[in-house]
C-alpha cells in the first residue's frame, strides 16, 4: 500500500500521506523518499523494500532461492516498467496515431491549428508575407496537406 500510494501521490503531483502506517516503515519511506517516487520508474528502489520482503518471507516461512526480497524488489519495477511502457505507447499512438490513416488525420488537425492561428495574427505579418495568404482561412483549409 506504501508503493501504491506514494506512486498514485506522485502522479497526481499531490504530496503522500504516510501518517497511518506503523513505524516499520519509517526507514523505507525515509529511503525511497530520499531517492525520491520517481526514481522508481527508473530502477531506483531503497534496499529497505527487499530487506522488508526477506523478513516477511522469512517469518512465513516462504523464503529460499526462488523467493526473495532482491526478487520481489525486481518483479515490482518490471511491472511498474511494463506498465509505464504501455502508458507511453498508448501516450504515442493518441499524440502520433497508429496508423498511417489516424497519423494523416493528427498531422492535419496540427497543420489547420497552424494556420489558423496564423491567419488570426495575419496583422503581425509584414505586407508581403501577408500577400501570400487566402482572404479567408477557410478557403485555405480546403487545400491537401498530403504530398504527391
Amino acid at each position: 500500500m506504501i508503493l501504491l500510494s506514494a506512486l498514485d501521490a506522485w502522479l497526481h503531483d499531490t504530496p503522500p500521506d504516510f501518517s497511518t502506517y506503523p513505524s516499520l516503515y519509517s526507514n523505507l519511506i525515509y529511503q525511497q523518499t530520499q531517492i525520491g517516487w520517481r526514481q522508481l520508474f527508473n530502477g531506483r528502489i531503497s534496499t529497505e523494500w527487499s530487506r522488508l520482503q526477506d523478513d516477511y518471507l522469512l517469518q512465513q516461512g516462504l523464503h529460499n532461492k526462488k523467493t526473495t526480497g532482491k526478487l520481489w524488489a525486481t518483479n515490482i519495477l518490471s511491472c511498474i516498467w511494463d506498465e509505464w511502457h504501455l502508458v507511453w505507447t498508448i501516450r504515442n499512438e493518441v499524440i502520433h496515431g497508429h496508423d498511417q490513416t489516424s497519423r494523416n488525420r493528427i498531422q492535419r488537425t496540427m497543420a489547420e491549428q497552424e494556420i489558423r492561428a496564423i491567419y488570426q495574427d495575419r496583422h503581425l505579418l509584414l505586407p508581403a508575407d501577408q500577400d501570400h495568404l487566402f482572404d479567408d482561412v477557410e478557403f485555405h483549409l480546403t487545400f491537401s496537406t498530403i504530398s504527391l
